[in-house]
């Protein structure tokens, strides 16, 4: 009887020219055209690859001699600026807020926008340095989302308009007789929707799905209360997949997915005990990698969830400090590297900070040695820029007046701005008038 069919992961590996069609891995096709890859997989794997839309039904006849009433942009001028978000590290706000660069060199401390969301804001849970792993902020079709850290309200900054706009406030959860809703994540969904994750309380949150032109929320599994705080959600097989921060200590923290539409969240993994703290997730040779944090008596780890479901170990760190942690993760511009911050302390090896990088999420070496102060025991979600080069930010717990901004290129590392600089991670750019 026909029926509907809900087809996921379709063309999410590409186009196989070698294996014939009976052997071909799930996600892959035998040819396509006219297709594109959809970055976050939010249609199924693929779509219509972009292009301008016909201005009439049929061809025109004769020569077309120009066309008014119909502006293009030029941004011919337009410049590519970096902002590093200016954190107080816990002292009184002035009016600095956010560092800027156009050549990922030279670094201002810039007044755009209003000041963006503290880490000291978070309380005790957050402010401890993980809250500069958290996506806090984004850019979405040249647009930059960010929190405030007045009111938590989502702010945008044009970058066309150099204009900043106050959105909204997320509702607060009516599950909390005392809500301190914040902003925790904003990620890419699809070209029209954001990914928001909130924290309600210490050990409760929300995931919602933002319709950027239309303005609405439609909070994802709202039968479900996600115990404790649901951090940097994405797009893995067509679902939406978020890791979860556990504030106390002694407990494994969970894994959950969900579709929009779906009642409830499915729960797919709970880590070990002290494996509470996963600081983001990141898609890397069809599989999942999570970099997970650790209470006393454990090492920072790695976990890999294969496309069967199956979760594991994929690396550790050394040491057994309260701490220890094993992210954020980034994958290379050309798909083919995954990096991951390490942090070992009470018995690790120095350094006791370090980017690891693997080709094959099973072997991993070192590719940074960022030492052993505190200064770069704590790292940003890095900016991966469309010529390969990755830029890190790395701070310590109180995110004031140390830490540095290591860009990578071509395989080498260079600070390009060292201590005495008060920011926390991540590092955002966008195009915009010079």
């Amino acid at each position: 009887m026909p029926g509907k069919i809900n087809v996921y992961n379709l063309g999410s590996k590409g186009v196989n020219v070698v294996k014939s069609p009976v052997h071909l891995d799930d996600g892959e096709l035998t040819k396509a055209q006219n297709v594109q890859m959809d970055a976050v997989g939010s249609l199924g794997g693929i779509r219509k690859r972009d292009g301008m839309a016909r201005l009439n039904s049929s061809v025109m006849t004769g020569s077309g001699k120009g066309i008014i009433s119909l502006p293009l942009p030029d941004r011919s001028s337009y410049v590519r600026r970096f902002f590093v978000p200016y954190d107080y590290g816990g002292g009184a706000i002035g009016s600095n807020t956010f560092w800027e660069s156009t050549d990922g060199t030279t670094w201002t401390a810039g007044t755009r926008g209003v000041v963006p969301q503290q880490l000291a804001d978070y309380g005790a849970s957050l402010g401890n340095g993980l809250g500069g792993g958290i996506w806090r902020w984004c850019v979405h079709r040249n647009r930059f989302y960010y929190p405030a850290n007045s009111d938590g309200a989502l702010h945008v900054y044009d970058g066309d308009e150099d204009t900043d706009y106050r959105l909204f406030k997320v509702p607060d959860n009516p599950r909390d007789g005392t809500p301190i809703t914040k902003i925790l994540s904003i990620v890419p969904y699809s070209s029209a929707y954001l990914l928001i994750s909130t924290r309600d309380s210490t050990s409760r949150g929300r995931v919602f799905l933002f319709d950027v032109a239309n303005g609405t929320l439609e909070q994802l599994g709202p039968e479900t209360d996600l115990p404790y705080l649901p951090i940097n959600p994405l797009v893995f097989q067509g679902r939406v997949f978020v890791g979860m921060y556990h504030g106390a200590g002694g407990s494994g923290a969970e894994v959950y997915y969900c579709r929009p539409g779906d009642a409830s969240w499915t729960l797919d993994e709970t880590l070990s005990s002290a494996r509470g703290y996963i600081y983001n997730m990141v898609p890397f040779l069809g599989e999942l990698y999570a970099g997970v944090g650790v209470d006393v008596g454990s090492n920072g780890v790695v976990m890999k969830r294969d496309k069967d479901t199956a979760w594991a170990a994929a690396a550790t760190s050394d040491g057994t400090g309260a701490g220890n942690h094993y992210g954020p993760m980034a994958v290379s511009q050309d798909g083919l590297t995954i990096y991951g911050f390490r942090n070992s302390v009470s018995g690790g090896a120095a350094p006791t900070n370090r980017i690891m990088k693997s080709t094959d999420g099973a072997s991993w070496s070192q590719d940074y040695d960022a030492g052993s102060g505190s200064g770069t025991s704590n790292c940003g979600i890095p900016w991966v820029d469309t010529n390969g080069d990755m830029y890190w930010v790395m701070f310590s717990a109180s995110g004031a007046n140390n830490g540095r901004i290591v860009k990578q290129s071509g395989g080498s590392y260079t600070v390009v701005k060292n201590d005495s600089a008060n920011f926390a991670g991540p590092i955002v750019a966008l195009s915009m008038p010079a």
